[in-house]
């Protein structure tokens, strides 16, 4: 019989996103090697408030896991949260993949737009010996929690791992994932520069007529490739 996988994931196509074309993928190559693949994502539930979200994400992942013989979350909080709270429940294995430090990413959107009294960059490397905030510690713990209590934990490279090895996941739970070109020679010329799609800012103060609305358009490079080898 066929091992079936229920894949968490955050984002799933019409969505832009690494995790929704990792996702799709999974769901295509996946049968090719014998296994059944069936997908909840986030995105449906995404129009709720927060909390009512992940409960109702919970519910939806509760009912399809049943079937299920493994969960396999795409990332540790959206979806790894509530994978981790069924995979609890119904005993099923969970592997979680983690690409990067959620709580680290959301800190550094505090500082830059000064709801922190923290002046200049904060690293990845003194972020895990430091403290902040309560919702900054309160992310730091729900995505330690999930990656140490998973069967495994997948990262992208050896440098993701030594910081997911410092959240207190053991080190044979932790495995990089594959394909890894390995002393390749790349070489890469800009051919030009671009402005992406605006992003907007809103910021406001409750109780306040303060309303201010910021907008930027990222810069992006067009790399070309050389040669690889």
């Amino acid at each position: 019989m066929s091992k079936k996988i229920l894949i968490a994931t955050p984002l799933y196509p019409p969505d832009i996103g690494g995790p929704a074309t990792y996702a799709k993928t999974l769901e295509i190559e996946l049968p090719k090697r014998g296994l059944v693949v069936s997908i909840v994502s986030f995105s449906s539930v995404r129009h709720l408030p927060k909390g009512f979200s992940h409960l109702a994400y919970f519910f939806k992942l509760l009912k399809a896991a049943w079937r299920a013989d493994l969960i396999f979350a795409l990332d540790p909080i959206s979806v790894g949260l509530p994978a981790h709270a069924v995979s609890k429940l119904l005993g099923k294995p969970l592997y979680v993949k983690i690409v990067g430090d959620f709580a680290w990413e959301q800190l550094q959107i505090k500082i830059k737009n000064n709801e922190l009294r923290i002046k200049g960059f904060v690293n990845l490397e003194k972020f895990q010996t430091e403290k902040f905030d309560f919702l900054t510690e309160l992310r730091r713990w729900v995505e330690r929690h999930v990656a140490k209590s998973a069967n495994k934990v997948i990262v992208p490279s050896e440098y993701l791992k030594t910081i997911v090895k410092q959240w207190g996941v053991k080190e044979e739970k932790i495995s990089i994932g594959k394909p890894i070109l390995k002393n390749i020679n790349l070489k890469l010329k800009i051919i030009g520069e671009e402005k992406g799609r605006k992003i907007d800012i809103l910021k406001y103060k409750a109780k306040s007529r303060y309303r201010r609305r910021l907008g930027f358009r990222p810069i992006y490079s067009r790399l070309k490739i050389e040669r690889l080898g």
